[in-house]
């Protein structure tokens, strides 16, 4: 019973914290208030700028903008995905599966602890994952996209 509590004392304290905010072991993040203005009486409107069509057979952004935007949105995102898998790697290693006693009470709490733990990095590796998934689909439904862009 004492070398249980020593293993999930130990678990507990070998915990790192997540590097997302607001999770586990994180602090919530605040929320500034902003000044609601209730009527525009007296508030300065800025100036409209004068609308200017574009010159008819040219494209309104360069193709090569947009694809550097595309293909740096794909790698921005394929490095975020390497970098929470190895987060998520590096915390599993932390927190080492609890074999012994399987079945008991101890057991449980160690294991309902431990993935209490690595649930914000499955999370972000979920998220990251779909929105990767996503990005060819965004890219088909977006006019001048080229779905080479994002392979």
């Amino acid at each position: 019973m004492i070398l249980a509590a020593l293993v999930l004392a130990q678990i507990v304290t070998a915990t790192p914290a997540p590097k997302l905010a607001g999770g586990f072991g994180q602090p919530k993040p605040t929320i500034a208030h902003a000044r609601v203005v209730i009527s525009d009486e007296g508030v300065p409107r800025p100036a409209a700028a004068p609308y200017v069509a574009p010159a008819p057979g040219a494209p309104a952004t360069p193709a090569t903008d947009d694809e550097a935007a595309w293909r740096g949105r794909y790698a921005s995102l394929r490095a975020d995905l390497s970098a929470a898998i190895g987060d998520l790697a590096r915390a599993e290693m932390t927190n080492p599966p609890i074999m012994a006693g399987r079945g008991g009470y101890m057991y449980e709490v160690g294991a309902s602890t431990r993935n209490a733990a690595l649930s914000p990095y499955r999370m972000r590796v979920m998220q990251l994952r779909a929105e990767l998934t996503g990005l060819p689909e965004e890219c088909r439904r977006t006019q001048g996209c080229q779905p080479g862009w994002v392979r």
